[in-house]
């Protein structure tokens, strides 16, 4: 999932996946950074952050939480741009019970390093360009 700062109290889905889901009618499309959420302290922060998903978290508003078999970790990583502001956050779901949390910090954080360098930087002047290239594929 990726989400984009909507603007400086909320943060809004631009990305999400699940396979076998419809993951957009589970995901909340905006986040409020006020609220105490994994998303929220990463954007805050800049730093990445992993744990549990939990029903206090905004993911789960809607009953995403539901549809996996296992208990899930989240790995929340955030997007900087080149100037090192924190412009968004990807997250990644795992299942908790296997070392695939850290097995995976990596991948995310050249991930999210490349997005942020590379497509981030286009967001202030063409918002939708950068939401298709998100998207597609």
């Amino acid at each position: 999932m990726i989400y984009l700062a909507r603007d400086e109290q909320n943060l809004s889905l631009a990305a999400g996946h699940f396979p076998g889901l419809r993951a957009a009618q589970y995901l909340e499309t905006i986040i409020p950074l006020q609220l105490d959420s994994l998303l929220s302290r990463v954007y805050l922060s800049a730093e990445t952050l992993e744990g549990p998903l939990s029903a206090e978290d905004p993911l789960v508003i809607g009953g995403l939480k539901a549809h996996f078999n296992c208990e899930m970790c989240m790995l929340a990583v955030p997007l900087l741009n080149v100037k090192g502001a924190a412009v968004g956050v990807m997250a990644l779901l795992a299942p908790l019970d296997q070392d695939t949390c850290v097995e995976k910090l990596s991948f995310c954080e050249a991930l999210a390093g490349f997005l942020g360098s590379i497509l981030l930087p286009e967001r202030s002047r063409d918002k939708p360009a950068v939401r298709r290239r998100l998207t597609s594929g």
